[in-house]
């Protein structure tokens, strides 16, 4: 059985159902996400497949914020790094309602020095 993202259903027309039940997996990532729980967050994307796992890192809450924004911002580590090696330039460069991508986030956090990826990113985008 193929699961179909919900950006595709809800261009098809998706039902009240299974709105909810979208809405529902995607506030549990972003919680997972908050409280740094990296073995939650995985078992989350486990069955998504590579187009739900896209489709997830490019989700935006309310303020823009993707995961990875979330991840930056809290200074999570080994979630900011999980999350970094399932997200392609693209997502980089999703800027919230802030102005700010998360790479700006994690630099204005003082997450410099502490993610030496993000040293090379953010010396690479300027």
């Amino acid at each position: 059985m193929k699961v179909e993202s919900c950006v595709a259903q809800e261009k098809e027309g998706m039902d009240s159902n299974s709105k909810a039940m979208c809405f529902v997996t995607h506030q549990a990532i972003f919680n997972a996400v908050r409280c740094g729980d990296l073995e939650g967050l995985k078992q989350q994307l486990k069955n998504k497949g590579a187009e739900g796992v896209s489709e997830v890192m490019s989700m935006q809450n309310d303020a823009g914020e993707t995961i990875l924004y979330i991840a930056a911002e809290i200074g999570l580590r080994e979630v900011f790094s999980f999350l970094l090696g399932l997200c392609d330039m693209e997502v980089l460069k999703i800027r919230a309602k802030s102005d700010l991508n998360p790479l700006h986030v994690a630099a204005k956090g003082g997450h410099l020095g502490r993610f030496p990826l993000i040293d090379f990113l953010v010396l690479l985008f300027h």
